[in-house]
């Protein structure tokens, strides 16, 4: 998308006085490019049933979004000879949504009409407002015109599966068409600068009545300036007003503005006129004065804590510097985000928890460099008490010497997870006796014997956890020794938290051995071939009342053999058994071809001493019996072009064994080039104006 990660951190950090600012939640329009692999789980996904009534709807649309991706799924510039893949989103007042996936060889041609055939079934789609679940087109047509002015004019229909047609109509909105307009007076706005970033600013606030908020977001190389509404981000410019219930709500999507930002001597105001989907415009004047520091006070921390916590997309990985001044005059907390520890940083990388004697920050610069022994911090920040504060913080990475005291840690019956196979770390952890402490220690090796110092620690998974505190305790430094025992393996470690106490953790972990063998019987398995992906095959199957299941996903040059568990990426094998997950330790199994298929049979040792003898059986579903168009293709197996004859054919279609389309041609109608496949078998989906013929083929 348009917006990088940064963005949506900065929307977390916006200072705590707009904390009630309801922000718009953007989702994801589209699905990676990589195939996602069906894990394990009990649950399951039904679509809803849908009614048998035939109705025509004629739908008014108040926004419309035209995002394009390579063929591979990812939104990106396009270049000479990527396939053009518009993802277009009409949206009605009520919420309804309506998708068209275009596929082209050049970009969206005004005036043109679009139809089900360009488009990627999967992922064009309809859903009303009133409606918890999307359902797929049985066909549809897309017509866009762009005007002379800029404005764009959409018609387009859906049809689903039960005969319903939907005719939706857009206009681009303009200015003249609002209803009446509303002031918006926003005395003290606050103001974030992107534009080393992202290129863009932000201005946010309140009324002095809190009765509305406003945010606007803009593109620009400086901040004063007129602006259209193609300068806005238009994802996070926003009106807000109070409601019934005393909270403020969003008016609509803003879909058309203008701006005019103006300096006057270090005062920013800003005179804007947003226009709603209801077509009511809201005439949004704010005021921001730039924070000028009036002395500069210096404050040393010579023995700073910090701390790195990983994050994900949505919880970015955040450094926390802790610490009081020498004379214990200041206590000062920075935190900012970003994958690096050092670094130049800007004002917008701190978190709003930041501060000084519980003194907020509103702008300023700050900057990491590593020492000897550690690292140090040097900041200019200025304080919403109009001081600036030179801030000095050095933190020294603690050694086992650093510990105040020894905690013994006993773990009597450790658990163990071996990926040294596939992902070259292996986890042993469990809980004391009394269950008051947790411990995971994972460690990267070759083996599972043998010395390790902290570096061979895989720390995001390393720590102690305080039961009753119900808080974790990060890991800075330790080391571990793992012996081979009679039964099993014993683990020696001494784990330096961030709290100064080290821990002194002895674990002891037993193979398991097997007091019995269940049996789960699989009659009707799903088979997915991601060989083109990650070089692996899947096989998953539940019993027929459906409360055991067992995946194997293995790595292997060909489908059929004899494979162990070593084979296996755990994270997407195992077992359930009456409903309950299990944890494999071990286990062997064999793929043998059938007529129609594959017959899976294995063993599975689990942690609860059980040993699970699964049988399960893949049939494909003689799908060329359901046939009654005549196909000839040639030459079968291939190893480049692929001919296709057949009276009236339409679309082309190659189909990977997971049901994922990998090739699709509606142009050519009478070859498909197949090179840039990988080995293996495919489904080749030929429709014509007589029907549909589906037929197997081989990449070879």
């Amino acid at each position: 998308m348009k917006k990088t990660l940064s963005v949506l951190i900065a929307v977390l950090m916006m200072s705590a006085v707009y904390a009630q600012i309801p922000t718009r939640t953007v989702n994801s329009v589209r699905a990676n490019g990589n195939a996602t692999k069906q894990a394990l789980t009990t649950s399951s996904r039904h679509a809803g049933t849908m009614t048998a009534a035939k109705e025509a709807y004629d739908i008014t649309c108040v926004s419309y979004t035209a995002l394009a991706y390579n063929y591979d799924g990812d939104e990106t510039s396009l270049e000479n000879g990527d396939v053009y893949d518009w993802w277009t989103t009409l949206t009605a007042a009520d919420g309804s949504v309506f998708h068209f996936d275009i596929i082209c060889s050049t970009a969206l041609v005004s005036g043109t009409t679009y139809t089900i055939s360009d488009m990627l079934t999967d992922y064009s789609w309809g859903r009303l407002a009133s409606e918890s679940i999307g359902w797929l087109y049985a066909s549809a047509s897309f017509t866009f015109t762009e005007n002379l002015d800029g404005t764009v004019n959409v018609v387009a229909q859906a049809v689903d599966s039960n005969g319903n047609v939907y005719n939706l109509t857009y206009s681009t909105p303009t200015m003249d068409g609002a209803l009446d307009t509303t002031e918006v007076v926003i005395v003290n706005a606050s103001f974030t600068d992107y534009s080393s970033q992202d290129g863009d600013f932000y201005f946010v606030g309140y009324t002095a009545d809190s009765m509305y908020a406003a945010r606007i977001d803009y593109y620009s190389t400086t901040v004063d300036g007129t602006f259209t509404w193609d300068d806005f981000y238009t994802n996070y410019t926003a009106v807000f007003a109070m409601d019934t219930t005393g909270s403020l709500s969003s008016v609509g999507t803003i879909v058309a503005a203008n701006m005019t930002v103006t300096d006057l001597n270090g005062v920013y105001n800003v005179d804007a006129y947003l226009l709603a989907s209801s077509m009511h415009c809201y005439h949004v004047t704010m005021s921001y004065t730039v924070p000028v520091a009036t002395d500069t006070i210096d404050v040393l921390v010579p023995t700073a804590m910090l701390q790195t916590v990983a994050g994900s997309y949505y919880t970015p990985t955040s450094h926390n510097w802790t610490g009081a001044s020498s004379d214990n005059t200041y206590n000062v907390a920075i935190t900012y985000t970003g994958s690096d520890t050092i670094g130049d940083f800007a004002f917008i990388y701190l978190s709003s928890s930041s501060n000084i004697n519980n003194i907020n920050f509103v702008d300023g610069h700050f900057s990491v460099e590593a020492t000897d022994d550690g690292y140090a911090l040097e900041s200019y920040l200025i304080g919403s008490d109009m001081h600036c504060y030179h801030i000095t913080m050095n933190y020294t990475i603690p050694t086992m010497e650093d510990a105040t005291d020894t905690i013994d840690v006993v773990i009597p019956a450790a658990m163990l997870s071996d990926f040294t196979t596939s992902s070259g770390v292996y986890q042993m952890r469990g809980y004391t006796a009394d269950e008051a402490t947790y411990v995971t220690v994972a460690i990267y090796s070759s083996q599972i014997p043998g010395s390790y110092e902290f570096e061979d620690f895989y720390v995001d998974y390393t720590y102690v956890y305080d039961v009753l505190l119900e808080d974790a305790v990060d890991v800075v430094a330790g080391h571990a020794t793992v012996t081979t025992t009679a039964d099993g393996y014993a683990m020696d470690a001494y784990l330096l938290g961030v709290d100064l106490h080290a821990y002194h953790v002895t674990m002891t972990y037993s193979v398991p051995v097997a007091t019995d063998t269940v049996d789960i019987v699989a009659p009707n398995a799903i088979f997915n071939d991601y060989s083109g992906y990650d070089g692996s095959y899947q096989f998953v199957g539940y019993t027929a009342d459906s409360l055991s299941q067992v995946a194997v996903n293995y790595y292997a040059s060909q489908i059929t053999g004899s494979f162990t568990w070593g084979d296996c990426d755990a994270s997407y094998s195992g077992v359930v058994y009456n409903g309950e997950s299990k944890e494999v330790y071990s286990g062997d199994f064999t793929v043998t071809a059938t007529a129609n298929g594959y017959s899976i049979e294995g063993y599975l040792l689990c942690t609860d001493n059980v040993c699970y003898h699964f049988t399960m059986t893949y049939t494909e579903d003689g799908i060329n019996t359901a046939n009654k168009v005549d196909v000839n293709v040639y030459p079968n197996p291939a190893t480049d072009v692929l001919h296709v004859e057949a009276n009236g054919i339409t679309r082309i279609d190659v189909i990977d064994l997971a049901g994922r389309i990998v090739l699709s041609n509606t142009q050519a109608l009478n070859t498909v080039n197949v090179s840039g496949l990988a080995n293996g078998v495919y489904m080749l989906r030929t429709t014509t104006t007589e029907g549909v013929n589906v037929q197997k083929i081989v990449k070879k």
